[in-house]
Parts: structure tokens; C-alpha cells; sequence
């Protein structure tokens, strides 16, 4: 069982590590995105889906190791990984809220772009500059003359 219970405890803290990192790539994400930074973007988002995919694989673990238990070796197992439950539990808050006002930003973001497109759409042809106008002086320049 004391094996058990180590495993249990170092799967816990790697689900941990996970979604700290997680919380570092929204947080990351979020701040290229203001940057319009593309390549930052992609390389966020990429990194966010390879570290949910690790979090699935220990969740999947976890879950693996908890059915071979007994309700007796569960109760034993609990104090032990007690911290570390509360830390992962705070984790999951704050990777939560990362990622509402990510997708938060992420929605402005597409109604701000919608608009810009619009208005491009609309207007895009209106304002050509006419040959004539292009071959007469600036102002500043017949000031000089």
C-alpha cells in the first residue's frame, strides 16, 4: 500500500506541475495575443494542447490506480495526498479563470475583427486616390515657391 500511496502522490504532484504550467501558457497566450504576436500564439496554443493531453494521460493513470483500491486503502490514501488535493483544487480554479477571460478576449477579439472587415468590405473601394491629385504639390511645397 505504501507504494501505492507514493505513486498516487507523485501522479498528484505531476497533475499539479501540469496545470501550474498550463495556467504559464493561457497567461502567455493571452499577453501575444495583445501583442499580435501570431507566431507566440501558435506556439501557446500548441503547447497548451500537448500539456492537456499529459493531464489526461495522469488523470487516466490516477483513475487506473484508484480502481484496483479498496474503500480501505482510499481512506488510507487520503491524508497523504491531502495537500497536494488542495493545491490541485486551487490550481483548477485559477486555470478556470485564466481561461474564461482568455476566451473572453478571444470572443472581443473576433467581434473587433468582424467590424474591422466590415468596414474594409464596405469602404474598401470608396477612397481611391485619383492620378490628378497625386501629381499636384503638397501645400508646404507652394509655400516655398
Amino acid at each position: 500500500m505504501r507504494d501505492d500511496t507514493s505513486t498516487i502522490c507523485g501522479l498528484l504532484s505531476e497533475r499539479l506541475k501540469l496545470l501550474d504550467s498550463l495556467a504559464v501558457e493561457l497567461r502567455a497566450c493571452s499577453n501575444a495575443m495583445v501583442a499580435l504576436d501570431l507566431d507566440g500564439i501558435h506556439h501557446r496554443v500548441a503547447r497548451q494542447e500537448q500539456i492537456c493531453g499529459q493531464i489526461r494521460s495522469v488523470d487516466r493513470e490516477i483513475e487506473l490506480l484508484q480502481q484496483r483500491w479498496s474503500a480501505a486503502e482510499r481512506e488510507e490514501c487520503i491524508p497523504a495526498a491531502k495537500d497536494l488535493l488542495t493545491r490541485i483544487s486551487s490550481a483548477q480554479t485559477e486555470v478556470r479563470r485564466l481561461n474564461s477571460s482568455h476566451s473572453a478576449l478571444l470572443r472581443r477579439s473576433r467581434r473587433t475583427l468582424r467590424a474591422m472587415m466590415n468596414f474594409v468590405n464596405f469602404y474598401g473601394g470608396r477612397y481611391e486616390v485619383r492620378p490628378e491629385a497625386a501629381a499636384e504639390p503638397a501645400p508646404t511645397e507652394l509655400a516655398r515657391v
